[in-house]
């Protein structure tokens, strides 16, 4: 979108091109021609992160790992141990258990 961005306002700034000829040449409706001559700077997108359905088992999974010491240079199993406590719950419990505790 920023090389559109960046073409509208070439067209409209150094071609003098109005804002009907710009929506005939782009195909672009014309309250999006006007937004883009209106900005400062090119839109951008952003969106929230989506998060995961295991967001709702972090402290779980933490509370678990706490009760579980970490054995020395063990952590898949570690997170084994977790995960088969939490698999019955959401059938992800060994997957979540590793990313929440790497080691």
């Amino acid at each position: 979108m920023t090389e559109v961005w960046a073409e509208i306002r070439r067209l409209h700034k150094s071609e003098q091109m109005s804002i009907k000829a710009i929506v005939r040449r782009t195909g672009l409706e014309r309250n999006t021609i006007r937004a883009a001559l209106v900005a400062d700077e090119p839109p951008k997108y952003q969106r929230d992160p989506a998060g995961s359905a295991d967001d709702g088992f972090e402290p779980a999974i933490r509370a678990l790992l706490a009760e579980f010491p970490p054995d020395a240079g063990h952590g898949d199993r570690r997170a084994n141990r977790v995960g088969a406590v939490l698999v019955g719950a959401a059938g992800q419990g060994r997957e979540v258990a590793a990313v929440v505790c790497p080691d």
